[in-house]
C-alpha cells in the first residue's frame, strides 16, 4: 500500500469495546491495532505472554524442551558421547548469537496485528498460524521495514543488510538446528519428528 493511500484510509474496522487503528495490508488483506497497546484484552494477552519470551530467548519454548529431552536420552545410554553433548551446547550458543529470530517476530506481529474476522477478545492459535503463513506467502523485501514493525521493534530500523535474506537464513537454520536434534531423541520421537519443518513443529503458534 503506497503512502498516500495508507495515510487517506480510515479505519474500517467492525464496531468493537477495544479502539483499533489500520496499519498496513499484506496480500488483499486489512491489519489493524489496538490504538492503545496497554488496552490490550486480557486472554489475548495472557495465552501469548510466552512468544515474548522466546524472542528475547531467541529459541521457542518447544525447541528448548526438544533439547533437554535429546541431553537427558544421551545421558541415559550406558556410554555417554560427550561430542553430542557439546554439539547441542554450541548448537544453542549459535542461537545467543543471533541478532533476532524473524519467526519470532512473525509469531509477536501475529498477537499486535488482527484482521477483520479474528477475535480480538482472544488469541486462535490455528488461525493465527495461517495468517503467519499468509504473511510469509505474500510478504515484500520490506515487509519487516513498515512503519508498524519498526515500532513494534526499533532495531529493525537500524538492522544492517536486507531482512528478506537474513529471514530466510534463519529459517535455513532452524531447520538444521532441529534436524541436528533428531539423531538424539528416543527412537518414537523421532519417528514424529523425522521429516517435518522446523515452522510446523516449533515456531509456529498451534493448538
Amino acid at each position: 500500500m503506497n503512502l498516500l493511500k495508507k495515510l487517506t484510509k480510515k479505519n474500517d474496522y467492525p464496531a468493537a469495546n477495544y479502539d483499533t487503528t489500520f496499519v498496513f495490508t499484506s496480500g488483499g488483506i486489512d491489519y489493524y491495532e489496538f490504538t492503545d497497546f496497554n488496552n490490550t484484552p486480557a486472554l489475548r494477552g495472557l495465552k501469548t505472554m510466552v512468544f515474548y519470551e522466546e524472542f528475547r530467548m531467541k529459541c521457542t519454548l518447544d525447541f528448548l524442551k526438544l533439547h533437554t529431552e535429546a541431553i537427558d536420552n544421551i545421558l541415559s545410554k550406558k556410554t555417554i558421547d560427550i561430542f553430542a553433548i557439546k554439539k547441542l551446547n554450541d548448537q544453542l550458543k549459535q542461537r545467543l548469537d543471533l541478532a533476532l529470530d524473524t519467526e519470532l517476530l512473525y509469531k509477536i506481529g501475529s498477537v499486535v496485528y488482527f484482521d477483520k474476522k479474528e477475535n480480538i477478545e482472544d488469541y486462535d492459535f490455528g488461525y493465527n498460524a495461517a495468517k503467519i503463513e499468509h504473511w510469509k506467502k505474500n510478504e515484500g523485501a520490506d515487509f519487516f521495514l513498515q512503519r508498524p514493525w519498526i515500532k513494534l521493534l526499533p532495531v529493525l530500523e537500524d538492522f544492517p543488510g536486507s531482512l528478506q535474506a537474513y529471514s530466510r537464513m534463519v529459517e535455513r537454520l532452524n531447520q538444521f538446528h532441529l534436524e541436528s536434534l533428531l539423531p538424539n531423541l528416543p527412537e518414537q520421537r523421532t519417528k514424529n519428528l523425522s521429516g517435518k519443518s522446523y515452522l510446523s513443529q516449533v515456531a509456529t503458534p498451534r493448538k
